[in-house]
């Protein structure tokens, strides 16, 4: 189970290398609310090359954040990387199985695809 005010840190099951000590006060639900601090990461994602996200999760993790976690508000895809090696850690299954089954099946959509 995924708790939302929980911090992702204490949740984490992988190594949680950080190099801004606040990433450890950031919670599931201030990823859920793009209040986390972390940056967009545009470049990680869209221009350098355009990273596995999975190696964007870590790149997340060692970054320094904008803002104290819940202080502002910052759309950033990092906090979806994250969100998703969370549910990876904690289910065992990859995100987009734990989608399909979790929420996709139950709404009968069958044609949706990530």
């Amino acid at each position: 189970m995924i708790h939302l005010d929980a911090t992702l840190a204490s949740q984490w099951t992988d190594r949680f290398a950080v190099t801004d000590a606040r990433v450890r006060a950031i919670t599931v639900r201030q990823l859920l609310q793009h209040t986390s601090g972390l940056d967009a990461m545009r470049n990680t994602f869209f221009f350098d090359g355009g990273i596995e996200w999975r190696g964007a999760a870590d790149i997340a993790l060692a970054s320094t954040l904008l803002h104290d976690p819940g202080t502002g508000y910052r759309y950033s895809n990092a906090n979806y990387v994250l969100l998703g090696r969370l549910v990876e850690q904690r289910t065992g299954s990859t995100v987009d199985a734990v989608i399909a089954a979790k929420v996709l099946q139950p709404l009968g959509v069958t044609a949706a695809r990530m």
